[in-house]
């Protein structure tokens, strides 16, 4: 049984493509890859200090 299904066309060369997996990947499987590769971390180093006002005006 196939659950999903994932289709592509081209409409000037009149292909019509049809996957059972995804050719992208789902929004579980980016987040992941994103936990993975430390993207949580990344958040949490970066400097959050407010930038000094400039009174010109």
């Amino acid at each position: 049984m196939i659950d999903e299904v994932d289709s592509q066309s081209d409409l000037e060369g009149g292909v019509l493509s049809a996957s059972k997996k995804a050719l992208r990947p789902s929004m579980a499987e980016i987040f992941i890859k994103l936990d993975e590769a430390g993207a949580a971390a990344f958040l949490l180093d970066r400097d959050e200090t407010m930038p000094p006002t400039n009174d010109a005006f």
